[in-house]
């Protein structure tokens, strides 16, 4: 029997918002692996957000009176957005397992899912496939940027100073205030 501490879950860097934790991320394993685990983090992760959403919509916009109204409303607002959270890493993985293949095109066909889930719950075809649309290429942005090894938060290299912490120059080394060779390259 093995050790807990031998099982390695796949973690991502952080994303800059809590410096001290670290998120799961769903593009670390390839697609048709640790499918239900992926699952249960984005049921999560869509909870959350649907939570925050269908209170902010319940303060602001429809105001209910009674408990039961109140619920209503929260099911309406968090159910379709949970449900499309649950069902991106479960399309990928099961195009994954069709196509035996770990690619974008997986990722696309389940923003395009996602997508189709809320142009149901607003009752509109223009929804469902330009949010469709959308979703499916983030997907495969994200999937992209998985592969390549790109940083969203981080930038290349560091530069001195406190207020001007980091160099968004193209070419490493060089000041971007004197165009010319640095010496802390």
């Amino acid at each position: 029997m093995s050790d807990s501490s031998d099982v390695q879950t796949p973690i991502s860097e952080n994303l800059g918002l809590f410096p001290d934790k670290k998120f799961y991320s769903i593009y670390a394993t390839p697609d048709n692996e640790e499918t239900v685990q992926k699952t249960y983090v984005m049921l999560k992760r869509g909870l959350g957000i649907g939570s925050y959403i269908s209170v902010c919509e319940m303060i602001s916009f429809s105001k209910p009176t009674t408990p039961f109204t109140m619920l209503g409303r929260y099911c309406s607002v968090c159910l379709p957005i949970a449900a499309m959270a649950v069902s991106y890493p479960a399309v990928v993985g099961i195009t994954s397992n069709l196509r035996n293949e770990d690619g974008p095109l997986n990722h696309f066909i389940a923003g395009f899912v996602s997508g189709t889930i809320l142009g149901t719950r607003m009752k509109s075809h223009k929804i469902a496939w330009g949010a469709g649309l959308a979703l499916g290429f983030i997907g495969v942005c994200m999937k992209h940027r998985a592969i390549e090894g790109w940083e969203w938060t981080k930038p290349p290299y560091k530069s001195r100073g406190f207020f001007h912490q980091y160099d968004y120059t193209l070419v490493p080394g060089m000041d971007h205030r004197k165009l010319e060779p640095s010496d802390n390259a």
